[in-house]
């Protein structure tokens, strides 16, 4: 299941210029690993999704956007923060209930 972010502030890093970020597939057990994310910690209250503190941190964000993309940390760093609050909802998205994300 493909994501699709349109970015509101292009991204250019290495002469390629962006404007979406296609988050390629669902996070597997190896991501949420990788990014120290504890299922444990991943509650779904009708269609608000907390993780631990309340969200995503910023080094969670990152790896885990970088990993589902196939982009570079470096080129998800260069996001906007309006674009980021986008990036996060759509990798919040992908602990919501498999009914409501049809």
């Amino acid at each position: 299941m493909a994501t699709t972010i349109k970015l509101t502030t292009p991204i250019e890093l290495g002469g390629v210029k962006r404007d979406t970020l296609e988050l390629k597939r669902e996070p597997n057990i190896g991501d949420l690993r990788a990014c120290s994310i504890d299922p444990a910690t991943i509650i779904s209250i009708g269609t608000i999704v907390i993780t631990g503190k309340g969200g995503l941190s910023q080094e969670q964000l990152i790896k885990l956007a970088s990993r589902l993309s196939g982009q570079s940390e470096q080129v998800i760093e260069e996001i906007s923060s309006r674009d980021m609050l986008e990036v996060h909802d759509a990798l919040l998205d992908f602990f919501s209930p498999a009914e409501e994300n049809s």
